[in-house]
């Protein structure tokens, strides 16, 4: 099909737009770990100002030298080596090189810190053993726990915990690990920050390394409660300025706050250094990504996962990075490699589930978003994408529901309710919809799709003065909602206001001269009252603003309309060979549709290839792969029919058979299918405009 994108459907409510792809920033490698988990990235800085300390309206804790803090670290090591050869069969020395050895990791290269990591767990799991339960023992599953959350281990960390719990019930540092792991599960994180208040001065007291400030930081970081961390991550950082892992979180905390500048600042100083640099890297990246640094985050992030392939966070913030470079199936197979490697990893489930809409696969969406809503019936952006996929499908009364619940969880909000009234359009309930689409617009006055959707029941109801005032409100509210523009241009021709249509739209212009959609729909506008010059001329300033396969495909059919088979010759093969890496659908209606008019062209093409090589690329399934099976004769006519789902399908099969009677020879056949085609009425199909051209061209 070849026509305007504008959608005879209601708005899409558009949570990714409302919510967005999660750009993960790693609090200490993975959003959902415990507010101590691993340590983070050191630094060796070239770049340091020679006093070391980051000042931005703020004075920041000193930020220590990493070799200095290997150097330290290797001694404490070594001399914890002497301590357990001197008491091998003692839990305690076993623990301290175990705490020693994790936290060291951090400054090492990634196969370095793998070996010294796995050295770390089997001192732990040794002192457990040689503790045969009582207090030793308890530290050490502590240790073991932190380890696992730091591994994205996380069910193996909660029965860690509860090891610990039984040696030791009483332990301050058991009973902090086990309010972390009930928030990591419940997400109420307020209710843990009040048990880590209460058990700080216990926990002050332990020679445990596990401080206080450590976890509440962290536990309050998650909770978003950014601007009370803060402070939290400064004490702990002036008491240890060798704590990379908390650097890092201050370095999120701060851009959370918005200030980027310091947040780079600071993550740039901890580059670059041992294993902990990845988890810097990363969120260097994300801040990057933030202020509009695509291609540099981009390149950060391969370099991460050059080093350190397993990591799913770098492949998640790889994928939100492509996202917003245009390069989607990219993106989607950055999430898939994310869940890979961590099956339990929602942010990468949901953004995977948001490209697949992206894509125009929205019922693999669905599928996504139902997993993410049975792992968690609260997680609203997860229930705001089942519903905006379960629309994009078609399947209206699944939509409406989601969004109902939606609205439960939510009751004030535009969106949710926009998304109902849109789902009841649909269902042809009016008279529910329309409250709901009220109630939006008095919560968001400027809420372009909702003011649509309301333009959309005035339409149906025929009252084509109230359906203006709503789409110029819609319009008003947003120049580049395309859908309102359309349909204000169709009510207004439909009222015979053909001038009034043109000037609604060069209005548009003025405000957004650089939205290709205003062009596009002005080469409509134009189209529809005849004057194709104008309409080539519209199409040419939408494609002055950027290159698309769909719009050199539209402007080569008006050529062709206006018999400049010369000029529509380039466009079309321009459409084919921009879309075949990409929209491979679009593709194959571009050698459609030479195929269709070869024999009108002064050096007939030869369409067979271009067809045969976008055949290569459709799967089975795919509606215009029969088309162009029709097209090279490799199937017939009526299979093509049968297998109609729409009648935007019917009207297409209808005249690709009728090219194909032509072609062959059969003028009556071919007419008899080009009047099928043109009665399926479906003027802003291409298949129709041309079946009809076809039928008044006849003898």
């Amino acid at each position: 099909m070849i026509s305007a994108r504008s959608a005879d459907r209601t708005g899409i409510r558009g949570w990714f737009f409302a919510s967005g792809l999660s750009l993960l920033l790693i609090v200490s490698g993975c959003r959902r770990e415990s507010p101590e988990g691993p340590r983070a990235s050191g630094t060796e800085s070239t770049s340091a100002p020679s006093d070391n300390v980051l000042s931005f309206g703020r004075t920041f804790p000193m930020l220590p030298d990493a070799a200095a803090s290997r150097e330290a670290l290797t001694k404490s090591l070594r001399e914890a080596d002497a301590q357990v050869s001197a008491s091998p069969d003692d839990a305690a020395p076993l623990l301290n090189r175990g705490r020693v050895k994790s936290r060291l990791a951090w400054f090492l290269s990634p196969q370095e810190k793998l070996r010294l990591t796995d050295e770390a767990e089997a001192d732990f799991e040794r002192a457990a053993q040689l503790s045969a339960g009582g207090p030793g023992a308890a530290a050490a599953c502590v240790e073991l726990a932190r380890l696992r959350l730091g591994q994205y281990r996380f069910a193996e960390a909660v029965p860690l915990c509860m090891q610990a719990e039984s040696a030791d019930p009483q332990s301050p540092e058991v009973r902090a690990l086990k309010a972390v792991l009930a928030a990591m599960g419940s997400g109420e994180w307020q209710a843990c920050i009040e048990r880590l208040k209460a058990l700080a001065p216990e926990l002050e007291k332990s020679e445990s390394s596990i401080k206080a400030e450590v976890f509440l930081a962290r536990a309050l970081q998650f909770s978003g409660q950014h601007e009370e961390a803060e402070p939290v991550y400064r004490k702990v950082l002036e008491q240890d300025p060798h704590d990379w892992s908390s650097w890092n979180n201050l370095a999120l905390v701060v851009q959370e706050a918005g200030r980027t500048d310091e947040a780079q600042a600071i993550q740039e100083r901890l580059l670059p250094g041992g294993q902990g640099d990845l988890l810097g890297a990363n969120n260097l990246a994300v801040t990057l990504n933030t202020q509009g640094k695509n291609q540099e985050a981009l390149r950060i992030l391969d370099e991460v996962l050059s080093l350190a392939p397993g990591f799913p966070a770098a492949w998640l913030n790889r994928g939100v990075v492509l996202d917003g470079l245009g390069r989607h199936e990219e993106a989607l197979e950055s999430y898939e490699q994310a869940t890979r490697l961590l099956p339990t990893y929602w942010d990468a489930h949901r953004n995977r589930a948001w490209s697949l809409m992206i894509l125009n696969r929205p019922s693999e969406a669905v599928e996504v978003f139902k997993r993410l809503t049975s792992v968690d019936p609260a997680d609203i952006r997860a229930l705001g994408g089942l519903g905006d996929s379960l629309y994009q499908c078609g399947r209206w009364r699944e939509a409406a529901d989601a969004y109902r619940l939606l609205i439960k969880a939510l009751p004030e909000d535009p969106d949710a309710r926009n998304g109902l009234g849109a789902s009841l359009i649909e269902l042809g309930d009016f008279d529910a919809a329309e409250p709901l689409l009220q109630e939006a617009v008095r919560l968001r006055p400027d809420f372009a799709s909702a003011w649509h959707n309301l333009g959309l029941i005035a339409q149906k109801r025929s009252k084509p003065d109230e359906a203006i005032a709503a789409f110029r409100q819609a319009v008003a509210a947003d120049p580049n909602f395309a859908p309102a523009l359309s349909k204000l241009r169709d009510v207004l021709l439909a009222q015979g206001r053909k001038d009034e249509a043109v000037a609604e739209i060069q209005t548009v212009l003025k405000r957004a001269p650089a939205n290709p959609l205003a062009h596009l729909a002005l080469a409509n506008t134009y189209y529809s009252i005849g004057l194709l010059p104008e309409t080539v001329a519209a199409l040419t300033a939408a494609l002055q603003l950027g290159d698309d396969a769909d719009l050199y495909l539209q402007r080569g059919a008006r050529l062709i309309e206006m018999g400049r088979h010369d000029r529509a010759l380039p466009d079309i093969r321009q459409a084919y060979d921009l879309s075949m890496s990409g929209e491979v659908e679009l593709c194959a209606y571009a050698a459609l549709f030479l195929w269709a008019h070869q024999d009108e062209f002064p050096q007939r093409p030869d369409a067979d290839p271009m067809l045969r090589a976008v055949r290569a690329k459709l799967q089975d399934k795919d509606w215009p792969a029969r088309l162009v099976d029709l097209a090279l004769g490799a199937t017939s006519a009526e299979a093509v029919l049968a297998a109609a789902e729409s009648d935007g399908h019917r009207c297409e099969a209808w005249y690709y058979a009728g090219e194909s009677k032509r072609l062959a020879g059969d003028r009556s056949a071919a007419e008899t299918c080009y009047r099928s085609a043109v009665a399926v009425s479906l003027p802003e199909y291409y298949e129709y405009q041309f079946a009809r051209r076809r039928l008044s061209a006849a003898p």
